[in-house]
């Protein structure tokens, strides 16, 4: 199983480490469900049902902002920066507490090791997401991809073309 996921918008590629993509788009989902009733639209339940599936199969499927955005992208920038924002509050995830977030049909979000994390690469990700989104992050060096999500920070990682 990989660690790693792919993620595109407008053709702007990247890479995540799957339980950072993992988590923030398990929060993305939980904020999407506490949309009071009579201002959840057809589009955000279904959202909703695609972070959640997402959250639990990591690098299996793609995270495909086109596909989510698709003319929706201030509410979608809407929930990742309120997931963000509950992230940076949260403070470091134990195996234990990750063991106990399930997202979808029983299954929890995905996890490994046993160490705790902090969750500031997972802000980092959501505050990217959002860039990336408005068109304000930097393209990676030619023949690179952003690599998300990782401890020591932002990476590139080399494509062959």
């Amino acid at each position: 199983m990989s660690s790693t996921t792919a993620g595109e918008y407008r053709d702007f590629c990247f890479w995540v480490f799957d339980v950072c993509g993992s988590i923030v788009l398990a929060e993305m989902a939980t904020v999407a469900s506490e949309t009071p009733a009579a201002e959840r639209s057809a589009w955000l339940a279904g959202l909703e049902r695609q972070l959640r599936v997402h959250a639990i199969v990591g690098a299996d499927f793609g995270i495909p902002l086109d596909e989510w955005c698709d003319g929706h992208e201030e509410q979608f920038l809407a929930l990742v920066t309120e997931a963000g924002r509950r992230l940076a509050e949260r403070g470091p995830i134990t195996a234990q507490q990750a063991a106990a977030w399930i997202v979808l049909d029983g299954k929890p979000i995905l996890w490994r090791g046993r160490d705790p994390v902090d969750t500031w690469p997972m802000v980092a990700f959501a505050d990217a997401m959002a860039a990336i989104i408005r068109g304000t992050y930097p393209q990676a060096p030619r023949g690179y991809w952003w690599f998300f999500g990782l401890p020591g920070g932002v990476r590139t990682i080399q494509m062959h073309e």
